[in-house]
């Protein structure tokens, strides 16, 4: 597996991290031999109940069980017997890859022909014990480059800003500010992240979060151990998103559903420490995950002292018949940094950490929001409506010295975005085409 890795940070940092982190682990059962009266459904539907019935931990990547149907299962059979039976008819099986957890994949296949593929893929595939809602379009349906990163790549990483984690995606271009609460933002196909056009649509769990300039300021109430997976799109013929989408997308999911409880605290380099915590709890449909995290340091260069903190929750209800989904999602976080401003040619050679008595009241203070309801519904077995209603908050306020000739300015920012975002997805099944699907929304 390839890894690209972007130009080199201003600074090499040694950080002493105290991980700590508890995990709600599911006992597996897989020789116990339970009752099973499960008709025949979707693939997925079946995993969904044998999770819930055997309490064991299924992992799987979503396409794989996209679209096939399973067979009933009816008398006694153990976890094994069943899975063996409901994935070798699709062309599947499993394996056991660690207490507790059991992955489905794909069989190896008899015959030697290729298959033209065009995700790459980052660590560990989606860890769910319940199906996946729906069958709206996903990215591995677009005719296109797609990276993915998933969480156990990014859980316990040591960085500023969210966006430091791209840094471990490949052709990904990372433009640092390090100026206060100006941080820096991802770019790439060509375009540069100093320009006025920031090409690159931002979502976060599928909610557009640019600023109205297209920049990426929502990224930065985003704390990795609350990251489920970070996805790269790149072209322009995606076609579920215009505004922004110019060099590509990048969508970013946070945890959902599940039952968890995890905490990471890390201190380091320039009094730099934070403290990240995370609970899932998921009871007869109705699922609850909550994250309040908080991060402070000194900064490498002087007059560079920072803080913030996010809180985020989310709440999501399936009915068993798995008809519809309706959820809230809310966001928030606020941060405060010092600047140390720009630096001459000659100053940086003096000395390349200071801070001139210019920008001594140089520095910004910002707040981010989110708030988004989700309503997604299984009209017929193969008509899913998706829909989404979202509001964001952006106050940002900086006061910035640019240059000795020149006066200190404010800049004061204030944007309040709303909208819906609605599509229809129709998924029939054609015996002569493989995975045929049609999609339409309006934004």
């Amino acid at each position: 597996m390839k890894q690209a890795v972007s130009g080199g940070s201003r600074r090499n940092q040694t950080v002493l991290a105290l991980i700590m982190l508890a995990a709600m682990e599911i006992s597996l059962a897989d020789e116990a031999v339970i009752e099973l009266d499960i008709p025949a459904q979707p693939l997925a539907a079946t995993l969904d109940s044998l999770a819930k019935i055997s309490h064991i931990k299924l992992i799987y990547a979503d396409d794989t069980v996209q679209g096939l149907q399973a067979g009933a299962l009816k008398g006694r059979l153990s976890v094994q017997q069943a899975l063996k039976q409901v994935l070798s008819e699709n062309g599947l099986q499993f394996e056991a890859v660690g207490e507790g957890m059991l992955a489905v994949k794909a069989a190896p296949k008899k015959s030697s022909s290729s298959q033209d593929n065009s995700i790459f893929e980052l660590g560990v595939v989606t860890v769910s014990d319940q199906a996946e809602f729906g069958k709206k379009l996903t990215s591995r349906d677009i005719a296109t480059s797609v990276d993915v990163m998933y969480a156990d790549k990014i859980a316990d990483q040591n960085v500023l800003t969210a966006y430091d984690l791209f840094h471990r995606m490949p052709g990904v271009q990372i433009t640092q500010f390090g100026q206060g609460t100006t941080t820096g933002k991802l770019s790439f196909r060509g375009f540069n992240g100093e320009g006025r056009v920031n090409a690159v649509k931002l979502l976060i769990d599928g909610v557009p979060s640019n600023t109205n300039d297209g920049n990426m300021p929502y990224i930065d109430a985003l704390f990795p151990l609350d990251i489920e997976s970070m996805e790269v799109v790149r072209g322009t013929n995606d076609p579920r998103y215009g505004l922004h989408n110019i060099a590509g997308n990048v969508n970013i999911k946070t945890s959902t559903g599940g039952n968890y409880v995890k905490g990471r605290m890390s201190y380091g380099s320039f009094d730099t420490h934070d403290v990240q915590t995370g609970l899932g709890y998921e009871k007869d449909g109705f699922s609850q995950n909550y994250q309040i995290s908080y991060r402070a340091g000194g900064g490498y260069r002087d007059h560079a002292n920072s803080d913030k903190n996010s809180f985020s929750g989310k709440w999501f209800y399936t009915p068993e018949d798995n008809k519809y989904k309706v959820g809230l999602s809310a966001r928030w976080s606020e941060a405060g940094a010092q600047e140390p401003g720009y630096l001459t040619y000659q100053e940086q050679l003096a000395d390349p950490v200071q801070s001139m008595a210019r920008n001594a009241t140089d520095g910004s203070k910002r707040t981010v929001g989110q708030v988004s309801a989700h309503l997604d519904i299984n009209l017929t077995d193969e008509l899913f409506w998706s829909n989404k209603a979202y509001g964001n908050l952006f106050d940002d306020q900086r006061l910035v010295r640019f240059d000795a000739c020149c006066a200190q300015v404010s800049r004061n920012r204030d944007e309040v975005q709303y909208g819906a975002i609605t599509s229809l997805t129709y998924h029939p099944t054609i015996n002569w085409l493989d995975d045929f699907s049609i999609e339409s929304g309006f934004d």
